[in-house]
């Protein structure tokens, strides 16, 4: 056998265990910058609501029997109760590992964004409502129509 022979059989042999070596630290490398951009990229902070908030706080912050109504807040006021539940002294778990997640910058957007969102009147209170304007128009006309 040649020493050509001989150099391209060494070849075939090592190139495949240094390709997958190569690969390896290259894909390691890959998912470490793919990690580190989801925590530095910046979103729009209505994708940030969404993504942290509105599951269970509802699409508009108004909250649910199980989860309070967020809408009713000041900016600062979000902010220290997501700091709160963000700091050891957090105790609601959920809470915890959503504000957790959130840096300084993104506690202050999405603070400022859910405090610009007004309240939207649900259809029990809109009924309710509707009877008490109804009531009160007919105390006001004697029962008159």
């Amino acid at each position: 056998m040649t020493n050509f022979l001989k150099g391209l059989i060494a070849l075939a042999v090592l190139i495949p265990p240094l390709m997958f070596f190569v690969n390896w630290r290259v894909d390691s490398a890959v998912k470490r910058a793919v990690e580190e951009s989801k925590i530095t990229q910046p979103i729009a902070v209505g994708e940030l609501f969404a993504a942290k908030c509105a599951l269970c706080h509802g699409a508009n912050a108004d909250g649910s029997e199980t989860y309070p109504r967020l809408n009713k807040y000041s900016k600062d006021e979000l902010v220290a109760k997501l700091k709160m539940h963000k700091s050891v002294a957090g105790t609601n778990p959920i809470m915890k590992m959503q504000a957790g997640s959130l840096n300084d910058a993104q506690i202050e957007a999405i603070a400022g964004f859910i405090s610009t969102m007004k309240p939207v009147e649900s259809a029990k209170e809109s009924a309710g409502s509707k009877a008490k304007k109804e009531a009160a128009r007919l105390d006001n006309s004697g029962g008159k129509d």
